[in-house]
């Protein structure tokens, strides 16, 4: 493995952390405030993370931890992103990270499942779709950092999920340069300009890695 990937893992780590931060401090904000405007919103929290629990932040830090001189990730357990935004906030975003360059060929892929719930003969399910976020296939038709639609962001399929969504076309170029400013990449895809600027600025990364996404968010 390059010292690059290694030292972008590093920073992944880092990013989870602070990313963790930054999300359990808006959810909490939000079940404080109770809005009306977002009932939906934590009842489909509550409601999912009861079926599907999340990972804490213990659990983060000793993955961090324990893969330090691997450099290999899988999430076992979905990571809870922050809420949305308003006009989707309905939607609670789920987070797995596969992270592996122990051999060729490398695989970086970040993995979102977008949940919410309905009623159906009065008993609330679950239903979703999500996206894959992945580094480069190199040689291959998808030789790109590019974005995708996925019907199992973990092991088994999203509750619901309708199996017919293709998952391979159409395949979006994203604008990243490394491992890393793909992280990025997926954040701003999920929460705009003004509000990813707002996370990314919390992790306290160096500005080498967001080069490749300041022409959007600043």
């Amino acid at each position: 493995m390059s010292a690059n990937f290694e030292g972008q893992y590093k920073i992944l780590c880092h990013i989870l952390k602070e990313l963790d931060n930054y999300s359990t401090s808006k959810w909490s904000e939000l079940f404080e405030e109770n809005s009306e405007d977002y009932k939906t919103t934590i009842e489909n929290h509550q409601h999912i993370s009861n079926v599907i629990p999340p990972l804490n932040s213990k659990m983060i830090e000793e993955i961090a931890n324990e893969y330090v001189g691997r450099y290999h990730m899988e999430l076992k357990k979905p990571f809870y992103l922050p809420p949305l935004e308003e006009e989707d906030s309905q939607f609670i975003p789920i987070l797995n990270v596969i992270f592996d360059v122990r051999n060729e060929p490398i695989k970086i892929c970040y993995r979102v499942g977008l949940i919410e719930t309905y009623l159906e003969d009065n008993i609330r399910k679950a239903r979703g779709f999500g996206f894959r976020y992945e580094y480069s296939h190199g040689e291959g038709r998808h030789g790109f950092h590019h974005s995708q639609i996925t019907i199992s962001p973990f092991e088994k399929p999203l509750p619901n999920c309708p199996f017919w969504i293709p998952q391979h076309i159409p395949c979006f170029p994203m604008p990243a340069k490394c491992a890393i400013s793909l992280f990025l990449c997926m954040l701003i895809s999920l929460y705009g300009k003004k509000e990813s600027g707002k996370i990314i600025s919390s992790m306290d990364i160096n500005n080498r890695y967001i080069d490749a996404v300041k022409h959007i968010i600043n």
